[in-house]
């Protein structure tokens, strides 16, 4: 698909079924589809929301298996075609806690593809409130006629990820190109050694949120950094749930 000329990246049932297996149908994407990918990037000036983010199905089900974290750490070792990945630090609270959660029906998220810039080393609520102040300026197509002032999304659709969307976006776009989203480089592969991780909006019980990232050859990491603190450096990323955004429909 497009958006003003421009190609966006979608990962749905036929891309799921390319790489990992059967998945339910998917819902329809929003009437308006191209009205949020054809708008300017709210975050990295220059672009179009199409460059900057992935369109993503998070599924139900896969083969006919509740989709979860858990499920996910096994598929992703062995996809039907393209690149292998793992979870080289699955930390063992959150494999108990969070690891058979997943959603009760498919849903679609539009997701960014790194971390906001000057997000890291904050307090997760300051975090949260980067994310709340990102605002979208649809396009307005020929065919569509807006009221004044309803080219704005009422409110920021943006929040941060759950774990498993972001291990899914993750896998699903290794899987797809080898590519390496929230990527750790050492100082092997040369310069200085440096890791990306997003701290994401479910939290394990003690009250600290989620965090994945560090992704290298050997895998990515899911665990937590036992602190909502300013002293851990992780940055965020932010997502929308197409579902929810009713200027879309």
């Amino acid at each position: 698909p497009g958006a003003g000329g421009m190609a966006w990246a979608k990962f749905g049932k036929e891309e799921w079924g390319r790489y990992f297996g059967l998945v339910p149908d998917e819902p329809a994407l929003p009437r308006r589809i191209k009205a949020l990918m054809g708008a300017s990037c709210p975050i990295w000036k220059g672009k179009k929301v199409c460059e900057t983010h992935l369109l993503v199905l998070v599924p139900s089900t896969l083969n006919s298996r509740r989709m979860c974290m858990n499920l996910m750490a096994e598929v992703m070792q062995a996809p039907k075609e393209g690149n292998a990945c793992s979870i080289r630090y699955y930390w063992d609270k959150m494999k108990a806690q969070r690891g058979l959660e997943g959603p009760e029906a498919c849903y679609w998220i539009l997701i960014a593809k790194d971390i906001l810039p000057r997000s890291t080393n904050k307090l997760y609520q300051d975090q949260q409130a980067l994310a709340r102040a990102l605002q979208v300026e649809l396009v307005q197509p020929e065919d569509i006629k807006l009221v004044q002032g309803a080219s704005y999304l009422q409110n920021s659709p943006y929040k941060m990820p759950t774990a498993l969307e972001m291990v899914i976006t993750m896998v699903l776009w290794y899987a797809s190109t080898g590519e390496r989203l929230l990527k750790e480089t050492s100082e092997e592969e040369g310069g200085k050694q440096s890791w990306t991780n997003t701290r994401c909006r479910d939290e394990l019980l003690h009250g600290c949120p989620i965090v994945v990232g560090s992704f290298r050859e050997s895998g990515m990491c899911v665990y937590d950094y036992h602190s909502c603190g300013t002293d851990v450096g992780g940055g965020v990323v932010v997502c929308m749930k197409l579902d929810d955004i009713k200027e879309l429909k």
